[in-house]
């Protein structure tokens, strides 16, 4: 399957400032099936409310949920707002330090979409990435956070499920894999890493070693050299 870009244009091919993060279409590889990406998180947020998105969002009744990612959000920490609990109850931050934290590039691609789709896979093949301005420290505290949440989300489903988050060294990196044990059988949830300024999370294992691969080295195969990513540039130029 050739890969599907779905973009938000107005927002993708502005020139990167100075010193930022090496381009998501420059890691992830021509293999994904499916691409998101927003080039800069903190435009986006800028233009929110007027952005087509947004419409659609609160069409299909989303609008309360993320109306709060606006820079211009009347009340963006609104305690009932789910999303702002979560953020503020569980991760100790608001939207604005949220914002803070990413932005820039966020994006994602997934390798075998028609595979889940048609049932020949059971499980994703899929990255993220985000441009991270804090320190590795800092990132380690929220994906610990996070990775309590889950674990114990889980346990209240599975009282046998256990989980343990495992380092490992590769290509000078460190990264971190989320071992698990259902009571039946082990294997591996997911994986993220900080490399160059890039947080990535992903599944399965090989696809992080592979994308932490791309970041320091590249990739054969990069989307930006594909003719359906210059096609899209051509149409949208920046």
């Amino acid at each position: 399957m050739k890969p599907l870009l779905l973009l938000i244009p107005a927002l993708f091919f502005a020139s990167l400032p100075a010193g930022a993060a090496k381009p998501l279409f420059e890691i992830i590889d021509r293999d994904a099936d499916l691409v998101l990406a927003v080039h800069d998180v903190t435009a986006l947020r800028e233009s929110w409310a007027k952005h087509p998105l947004a419409k659609q969002f609160d069409e299909a009744g989303l609008g309360r949920l993320f109306g709060a990612f606006s820079e211009n959000a009347v009340e963006p920490d609104d305690p009932s707002n789910p999303l702002t609990q979560v953020l503020q109850d569980e991760f100790n931050l608001t939207w604005q330090e949220l914002a803070e934290l990413f932005p820039g590039q966020v994006g994602g691609g997934i390798y075998n979409l028609s595979e889940l789709i048609f049932g020949g896979a059971e499980e994703p093949d899929l990255v993220i990435l985000a441009e991270f301005s804090g320190s590795a420290e800092r990132l380690d505290e929220l994906m610990q956070i996070q990775f309590e949440r889950n674990a114990r989300a889980q346990k209240e489903v599975n009282p046998s499920i256990e989980h343990e988050l495992v380092e490992e060294t590769f290509m000078g990196e460190t990264l971190y894999f989320d071992e698990v044990f259902d009571g039946e059988r082990s294997y591996t949830e997911d994986g993220f890493a900080l490399v160059e300024g890039v947080f990535i999370l992903a599944t399965p294992k090989e696809r992080l070693r592979s994308v932490v691969e791309s970041i320091k080295v590249g990739t054969d195969s990069p989307l930006a050299q594909t003719s359906g990513y210059r096609g899209f540039r051509d149409e949208w130029p920046a």
